[in-house]
């Protein structure tokens, strides 16, 4: 029965993953799934409680119809339950993003979704009533309506409720501390390095340290998009692997698999050299050196990366009461 639910937990959750922005993505659907950002104050937050508390329900309920056996019927709640405890050990021990949750968000979505499965379990199950009914057996049409009416007010308060990124999730607390998490272990390394370069003078001090805050603000986005554990696996795939790949913290390309530490060592000698070209041997270019340092660092379509290192680089200027 536990390798059961646990299984279907599992599925659940993985399907969950899979599903919420491709579904979103329909052209039916007129409030998308959100995915998150460190820049776009605005946010679809609310539809992903819409997304959990449906999708996860909805599975619990296939699973019911699917089983025969009447205990296990009784107990497919559990699998919800089970998907919740998943989700959240995921995004706290594998993702490490207990600083950037929202208290009010997250206790929204775990209760709404709870709530329903309540709703479903009381109603539904426990009667032992069967979802394989015919559409035309639907006789009361004025209630089908009125549910579909009221629904469509609770998406609406909840996409009005979770429509900032402030009321979702955490961004200051999240940059802030890994900020300090990562000054702590690398502030020598990074100091070495620049120091090293010998392109930074005292008649350039203010860019020194807007350098090693925007230094920071790599490494706190690089780490975000790929925390600890993908960078452990990441490692021992690169040493089966022929060809140059990205690893260590900063995601830097190599034919072998680098350490967090390594990775800042060449990470930041890339970016002094960047900064070496935009800034020093071309004056023309130095009123965005930063977004062409960027632009060196990982080269894509679109501006996406650049502005969220430039959000975390705001940030850190305000810890740091950088002037």
């Amino acid at each position: 029965m536990i390798v059961f639910i646990f299984i279907n937990s599992v599925i659940l959750f993985i399907l969950m993953q899979i599903l919420g922005v491709p579904l979103s993505n329909l052209a039916v659907i007129d409030f998308k799934y959100d995915t998150f950002t460190f820049s776009k104050d605005k946010s679809t937050s609310g539809m992903n409680i819409i997304y959990n508390m449906l999708l996860a329900n909805i599975y619990m309920l296939f699973i019911y119809e699917l089983v025969e056996d009447n205990q296990i019927k009784n107990l497919v709640y559990f699998i919800v339950i089970g998907y919740l405890i998943i989700r959240y050990a995921y995004i706290l021990l594998v993702l490490n993003r207990l600083k950037l949750l929202n208290l009010k968000y997250e206790c929204t979505l775990i209760i709404l979704t709870l709530f329903f499965t309540y709703l479903i379990q009381k109603n539904i199950i426990t009667e032992n009533i069967s979802m394989k009914i015919p559409i035309e057996e639907f006789k009361n049409e004025i209630l089908l309506l009125g549910i579909l009416f009221l629904f469509s007010v609770f998406k609406g308060v909840l996409l009005e409720n979770f429509s900032n990124r402030n009321n979702t999730s955490d961004r200051t607390a999240y940059i802030r501390y890994f900020y300090l998490k990562f000054l702590d272990k690398y502030d020598g390394i990074i100091d070495t390095q620049i120091e090293k370069s010998g392109y930074f003078t005292d008649t350039i001090e203010n860019e020194k340290q807007e350098f090693k805050l925007l230094v920071y603000s790599f490494i706190i986005f690089e780490n975000f998009s790929r925390p600890r554990f993908y960078r452990i696996i990441e490692n021992v795939l690169s040493k089966i692997s022929k060809n140059e790949v990205s690893t260590g913290i900063m995601q830097i390309r190599s034919k072998k698999a680098l350490s967090d530490k390594e990775s800042v060592l060449l990470g930041v000698d890339i970016l002094v050299n960047s900064f070496y070209n935009h800034y020093l041997q071309d004056p023309n270019s130095r009123w965005d050196w930063i977004d062409r340092i960027c632009d060196d660092y990982n080269p894509q379509v679109g501006s996406d990366y650049i502005i969220e290192i430039n959000y975390i680089l705001d940030e850190l200027k305000k810890v740091t009461l950088f002037n």
